[in-house]
C-alpha cells in the first residue's frame, strides 16, 4: 500500500487573517451606506415638507405664510441630500430654488 502525502496546510499569519485592506473597504462601504441612507431620508422628508408647504400656500388661509418656511425647509434638506450624494445638477437646482423662491417668499410673507 502506497502512502499518499497530503500537502501541508500553511499557517496564515495574523495579518493575512485580518487582511487590513479589506477591513478598510468594509468600513468605507458602511460609511457610504450610512451616507446614502441619510441622503435618502433627507430626500423623502423634503418631499413631505414641500407637499405640506404647497398645500398651505394653496389654501390661502391666515397661516399660509408659514408654507414658505416649510418650502424652505424642504429645499434645505434637498441641498444637504444632494451634497451628500455629490449630484452637481441637483445641487445647482436646489440652490437656485432655495435662494430665489424660498428666501424671497420667507422675506416677503413671513418677515415683513
Amino acid at each position: 500500500m502506497y502512502l499518499i502525502k497530503r500537502p501541508e496546510k500553511r499557517r496564515q499569519s495574523a495579518t493575512r487573517i485580518l487582511n487590513f485592506p479589506s477591513i478598510f473597504l468594509a468600513v468605507s462601504r458602511k460609511i457610504r451606506l450610512k451616507r446614502h441612507s441619510l441622503a435618502s431620508f433627507l430626500k423623502h422628508s423634503s418631499i413631505l415638507f414641500t407637499i405640506a408647504g404647497g398645500i398651505l400656500l394653496a389654501l390661502n388661509i391666515d397661516t399660509s405664510r408659514y408654507g414658505f418656511l416649510l418650502l424652505a425647509g424642504g429645499s434645505s434638506q434637498l441641498i444637504l441630500a444632494s451634497l451628500l450624494c455629490g449630484d452637481r445638477s441637483l445641487i445647482a437646482y436646489s440652490l437656485s430654488l432655495f435662494l430665489c423662491v424660498d428666501c424671497l417668499g420667507v422675506w416677503r410673507w413671513v418677515l415683513n
